[in-house]
């Protein structure tokens, strides 16, 4: 583990928090989430939070959750 954030949210956007969160820890690093994850494993329970997380900070989706 090189880095990692938290934060609270409102109910309203709660279930999208790890987009900003994870954001946060790529851009303290200074480099492309690409050049620094060599897997990200999310502990979330909803498909739908992955795939946003996917979309919004462009990972590979092969380094998403390899291990399921």
């Amino acid at each position: 583990m090189v880095a990692y954030d938290h934060v609270g949210r409102r109910a309203r956007v709660r279930g999208i928090g790890l987009v900003p969160e994870t954001r946060k820890v790529i851009e303290c690093k200074g480099q492309r989430a690409a050049d620094l994850l060599d897997a990200i494993e999310t502990n979330e329970a909803f498909s739908t939070q992955v795939c946003k997380l996917k979309k919004e900070i462009d990972l590979d989706p092969s380094k998403v959750n390899p291990n399921g």
